[in-house]
């Protein structure tokens, strides 16, 4: 069986880090897990792929030593099936605003007696060991995300519940909830809340984040942090190349 490389260093102590692919393009998991990211996560909740790309994407990022990681796009028992039928090991559920919410997302990622997912075809996880069925229990990570008030004042239920193996801190979807009136310092101090709750439980603290910010979370302690994407890599590089070249081209039309 393959091992969630991610699992076992979070499970030691060790902060992963990890990219987020949404742009439909499964070379650049590949991409991303040659680079050496713990994880790379297959946003489909907002980013553009489907079944099939996305078990595309998988075998990709299984060229480097990069854990497979995908958001599903809501908390759907079937939805969550297929993705860990075609070789996802680590399934980040989004939107869990209770313990019960936090059950239905365990109960989907694990087989009978443990949760209730559906054995069938497998796909994309053929290659993962003649064993998988009965190993791949152990192997799969769930991290539930915390993104609203509600879920944040239900942190504790929800990080208890049995098969839930952490969290990843929606920042941005958690500030939106909360309304303009809620000092950043404050939202901050939510974000360290749920990171001690989960340290208390024995759960992964996680956040996405990306920027001068991703070292700060790295340094407050949390075990799982996004910290970069396709889409963000390529457009800030695009910016930076062109404004370098038009720098260069500006100079070139100055008169001497």
């Amino acid at each position: 069986m393959k091992a969630n490389t991610m699992k076992r260093s979070m499970r030691a102590g060790t902060a992963v880090i990890g990219a987020e692919i949404g742009l439909g393009c499964a070379a650049a998991g590949e991409m991303f897990s040659l680079a050496g990211f713990d994880f790379v996560q297959v946003d489909m909740q907002h980013g553009a792929w489907t079944d099939d790309t996305a078990l595309q994407a998988f075998h990709h990022i299984c060229a480097g030593p990069a854990t497979p990681s995908v958001r599903v796009p809501d908390n759907d028992y079937a939805a969550i099936g297929r993705v860990l039928d075609r070789g996802a090991l680590t399934v980040v559920v989004p939107m869990v605003n209770s313990a019960e919410e936090a059950q239905a997302a365990a109960q989907a990622v694990r087989y009978p007696p443990h949760g209730r997912r559906s054995m069938g075809g497998r796909p994309g996880c053929l290659s993962y060991g003649a064993d998988y069925a009965e190993a791949v229990d152990d192997e799969i990570c769930l991290m539930v995300q915390i993104e609203t008030g509600q879920a944040v004042e239900a942190a504790r239920d929800i990080l208890s519940v049995d098969g839930v193996d952490g969290c990843m801190i929606g920042p941005t979807d958690l500030g939106n909830s909360l309304g303009p009136r809620v000092d950043p310092a404050a939202q901050a101090r939510m974000q360290l809340e749920v990171r001690d709750i989960c340290l208390e439980l024995g759960r992964f603290p996680g956040i996405a984040t990306g920027g001068p910010a991703a070292e700060r979370h790295l340094r407050e302690g949390f075990l799982f942090v996004l910290a970069t994407g396709d889409y963000g890599i390529l457009a800030e590089g695009a910016a930076q190349t062109r404004s370098r070249l038009d720098d260069v081209r500006s100079s070139l039309q100055e008169p001497r």
